[in-house]
């Protein structure tokens, strides 16, 4: 029997909007103290465009007078260059997996020798993921690992790869890809790159100029492509992929490559205003720098 679902979506619509509507002035009570977790579904946006009081007045209200979690909370993150740093063992064997695991590990207990407090806290959180990895089966796509790691991490763990192909420790070559890097790729005004103070959010410079610069710089392909996350016509985003086949040049391609990969974010904040200058007031991004 045939039944016409336009009835019970025109109804299913009207419930949503007036969730996003009312729900707000039940849940958004920052100002006690409570964060607001919103990452991925842009929801202080659907609810504005219900009609919700959740705007701050400002930038056609695209903008909003509740701090977001990205904003909030990863802003600090993103302007120590930690980010998302994802790798495929291309052999498909659980056993390269974990010798990964061991090399990355290695390489961040190395730096965390040197490493500033702020930053250590970072390089400590992430060796207990990746040390917990295996065992709680984190694994992503084919035999792949996502591992949050900065600049100085993001190269060394690449060298170190491309050196375990080299030997033979790894059966086959590893891939590094991300299809958006969070850090310094990703132009999203309702989620990584809101609020920004000069308005830059609404540009696609970030995106753009990652992808251009990672193809200039010896990435194996790239990708500039609109929407994940936050739907279509929201965000746009720069990727690339880098093989590591243990040979000379893919050991210069990564040296090259993935410095700028990280501090696109450091040095597009003097020419646009990017999130990380204005969220943390230039504190952390100094820290970096130095």
């Amino acid at each position: 029997m045939f039944i016409d679902p336009r009835p019970i979506a025109f109804f299913f619509s009207l419930l949503l909007l007036c969730s996003l509507f009312f729900f707000p002035s039940f849940v958004l009570t920052t100002h006690t103290g409570m964060y607001f977790w919103d990452y991925g579904n842009s929801f202080l946006l659907e609810a504005s465009r219900a009609g919700a009081d959740v705007g701050d007045g400002g930038l056609d209200g695209k903008t909003f007078k509740y701090p977001s979690y990205v904003q909030d909370i990863m802003g600090d993150i993103f302007s120590l260059g930690f980010g998302p740093f994802r790798w495929v063992c291309t052999s498909g064997d659980p056993a390269d997996l974990v010798i990964t695991d061991t090399i990355a590990e290695q390489v961040m207990m190395k730096l965390a020798e040197t490493a500033p407090p702020r930053v250590l806290a970072q390089l400590n959180d992430n060796l207990m993921w990746i040390r917990k990895a295996e065992e709680n089966k984190m694994v992503v796509g084919s035999q792949a690992r996502i591992l949050y790691a900065d600049c100085d991490g993001r190269s060394a763990i690449a060298a170190a790869f491309n050196v375990a192909v080299q030997e033979g420790r790894l059966s086959a070559p590893v891939v590094i890809s991300r299809d958006h890097h969070d850090v310094s790729g990703t132009d999203s005004p309702f989620r990584e790159t809101s609020n920004i103070q000069d308005g830059s959010s609404f540009c696609a410079d970030m995106a753009v100029q990652n992808c251009i610069g990672d193809a200039m710089r010896g990435a194996t392909w790239v990708a500039l492509h609109n929407g994940g996350g936050v739907g279509w016509g929201e965000v746009m985003n720069g990727g690339f992929g880098l093989v590591l086949d243990g040979s000379e040049e893919a050991g210069k391609r990564a040296a090259n490559m993935l410095l700028w990969v990280s501090f696109y974010c450091f040095f597009l904040v003097f020419g646009g205003g990017v999130l990380v200058w204005w969220w943390c007031g230039g504190v952390l991004l100094l820290l970096k720098l130095m």
